[in-house]
């Protein structure tokens, strides 16, 4: 049997990717030569500046002894997600065995039509029949999908609801099985977002992205985001590896309660989150800048001037495209 698991980044694109009368390089440059990707699951550094960009979303793979995946369990589907599992060159990624949503804005749950729809017609090609495939994610977040975010054909016809609940641990997959902890965030004033924890065996990966800044209070709670980090910190010990949103290098709402800029943390404000969780390997993903301000330290950098400011803290950037070893 093959042990190996790797973690997959789809994209680490924040909501709106590249924005149209933008002169930023971060929407400007592109990079129409990129390297192909090995044809076997095996770690890959992804892509700088790709001609598009995914939506931050993260995929958790098995692989056969041929290096073929065999499990693949998805975290949020964006814009681009299938465009760039399918630049992946990976065979396997249809045997999609689970979805997981953190929460309903539509960077993170645009794509789910086209990727059921690519799961479906897999399928019928194989000659097999299409099973739903299990969707994990908050009451809240189900319901503005089928109610508000125009996704209820998806839900009734390509999708078997699993409610999960904050801080109550479920299992995912088999081949390896996948323990996942949900824990409840405050991000843009909604109910039900939340970060996981995935546990692999002894392996553990904590994907928090789209989280406020540290002060932040959930929804209906006194608690701020710090606490329920703190509160749960026995399930964060010893990740080998965190991957946290930086929107901005500093502008964000800020925490005494000033004018509102953006619905995400900054990197200074992430720092707090990334001290708490102690993983061994950080990786920063949902980098945008733009709010930030022209002129200013963060407005619209590559990835590349990301990793130099970031270097000295010990932490990397993700690309898009990457592929980690767990």
């Amino acid at each position: 049997m093959n042990d190996n698991v790797f973690v997959r980044m789809n994209g680490i694109g924040h909501a709106f990717s590249r924005e149209l009368g933008c002169t930023c390089k971060r929407c400007r440059e592109v990079k129409f030569h990129m390297a192909n990707p090995p044809e076997i699951l095996t770690p890959f550094d992804g892509w700088d500046d790709p001609p598009w960009r995914s939506h931050t979303s993260s995929s958790i793979l098995a692989p056969n002894q041929d290096g073929t995946v065999k499990q693949h369990i998805l975290i949020d589907v964006g814009a681009g997600v299938v465009d760039s599992l399918v630049c992946s060159g990976l065979e396997g990624l249809d045997h999609v065995c689970a979805i997981l949503l953190t929460h309903w804005h539509p960077d993170h749950a645009l794509g789910l039509n086209q990727l059921c729809e690519s799961v479906k017609r897999s399928a019928k090609r194989q000659g097999q029949e299409f099973q739903k495939i299990p969707l994990y994610c908050t009451l809240e977040t189900y319901d503005h999908l089928r109610t508000k975010g125009g996704q209820s054909y998806v839900l009734e016809h390509r999708l078997c609801f699993q409610e999960i609940l904050p801080e109550q641990p479920f299992e995912v997959g088999g081949d390896p099985l996948v323990r996942f902890t949900p824990i409840p965030v405050a991000h843009g004033g909604i109910k039900g977002s939340v970060i996981y924890i995935a546990e692999i065996g002894p392996k553990k990966a904590v994907f928090a992205w789209d989280i406020d800044v540290p002060s932040k209070k959930l929804p209906y709670s006194d608690v701020t985001n710090l606490e329920v980090i703190n509160r749960n910190i026995g399930s964060f010990k010893d990740a080998d590896v965190l991957f946290i949103a930086a929107n901005t290098w500093n502008a964000d709402e800020t925490e005494a309660g000033g004018e509102k800029k953006t619905g995400h943390t900054s990197y200074q404000r992430a720092k707090s989150y990334i001290e708490a969780i102690k993983a061994q390997k950080v990786y920063l993903v949902h980098m945008s800048g733009h709010e930030d301000g022209a002129g200013e330290v963060g407005f619209g950098w590559k990835d590349e001037q990301w990793e130099t400011a970031v270097r000295g803290d010990g932490i990397a950037v993700s690309r898009q495209g990457m592929v980690i070893e767990l």
